[in-house]
């Protein structure tokens, strides 16, 4: 179901937006860009920026179109590791700016 909104080209637009205004840079911070490429027969082809929701979208946002889907202060840019860590407390960046973090942490550059 969400990656029937994740495919619309509303998300693409919204998320291209996101993109532009943090200047494809992790958590929107200019001296951090997103490094890890996505590859096409072996040839980087762009980085893997991933979109992160600041406070998590629901089932019944997606079903009813909730405005924060496409808030733009609900949004920043984040590289897939950071996405990980945000969410699962794992990965390469688990330990992020503010030290460590852990399970459903949605803002990390918040205490």
């Amino acid at each position: 179901m969400n990656q029937d909104f994740y495919q619309s080209r509303e998300w693409r637009q919204f998320r291209d937006r996101i993109i532009a205004r943090d200047m494809g840079c992790d958590l929107g911070c200019p001296d951090h860009p997103i490094t890890d490429w996505v590859l096409r027969d072996g040839r980087p082809v762009r980085p893997r920026i991933s979109i992160h929701h600041l406070n998590p979208i629901t089932k019944d946002d997606v079903l009813q179109h909730s405005e924060k889907l496409l808030d733009l202060e609900n949004a920043i840019c984040v590289s897939a590791a950071t996405h990980k860590a945000i969410h699962y407390g794992t990965g390469q960046n688990a330990k992020m700016l503010d030290g460590d973090r852990k399970p459903g942490d949605t803002c990390p550059w918040r205490k």
